[in-house]
């Protein structure tokens, strides 16, 4: 495990922090080839990860980028920063994490 602070500069809790682009996109250039891990980490279906991966072949990036927006979607205003630093944690991702949340 490892400490965060836990409040942005603005004075928001993590818990209460939506992901913008430039999170996104760091998201999708490192996570990379774990795209299916963090897909599951976050709660999504195996049949929504297994049509992504079919209709997106190849592509990491446009995976990644499909597995934000579905969990943003379906959970709205809980799709935090809290939320998707323990799915990274929890698929052994420290280190996007930790990037993640020093941005």
């Amino acid at each position: 495990m490892f400490t965060y602070f836990a409040a942005t500069s603005s004075g928001l809790q993590f818990e209460q922090v939506l992901i913008n682009a430039n999170q996104k996109e760091l998201i999708c250039e490192e996570v990379g080839k774990h795209w299916k891990k963090l897909g599951s980490a976050l709660g999504l279906s195996s049949a929504f990860l297994n049509n992504t991966e079919t209709d997106h072949s190849g592509d990491c990036c446009e995976r990644v980028q499909k597995v934000l927006e579905k969990w943003q979607q379906e959970n709205g205003s809980v799709a935090t920063m809290e939320v998707l630093k323990n799915a990274l944690v929890k698929i052994g991702r420290t280190d996007v994490a930790k990037k993640l949340l020093g941005m």
